[in-house]
């Protein structure tokens, strides 16, 4: 939501909250696992992850260390949102998402 993504670059984070790097791993955390019920909504799940990694990999504003914690916020944000569908039910989806090749790559692995 905050991301703005530019020729394959971070361009700008847009946030007007106070800045913490844990901020930016949010604003990602939640732009990839937004839509994890939908497969070609899903920047994981469509296979599209790699190329995220590769655009925020290349950019010198984000330093190494944030992306290897951005796995830490992945796995933190997928138990909330698994956590979530079991309350309202959704056993099949939960079933669905841990049987999904790219979330176990991406999040699992």
């Amino acid at each position: 939501e905050n991301v703005l993504v530019e020729s394959n670059r971070v361009a700008a984070v847009l946030d007007f909250d106070d800045y913490r790097e844990s901020y930016l791993l949010e604003d990602l955390t939640r732009t990839l696992l937004h839509d994890l019920e939908s497969i070609p909504r899903n920047a994981i799940r469509s296979g599209h992850f790699h190329e995220f990694r590769e655009i925020f990999a290349e950019d010198a504003s984000i330093s190494g260390k944030e992306m290897a914690s951005l796995k830490t916020f992945m796995r933190a944000r997928f138990i909330y949102d698994v956590t979530v569908y079991l309350s309202h039910g959704d056993k099949g989806l939960v079933e669905e998402l841990f049987k999904d090749k790219n979330i176990g790559e991406a999040i699992l692995a």
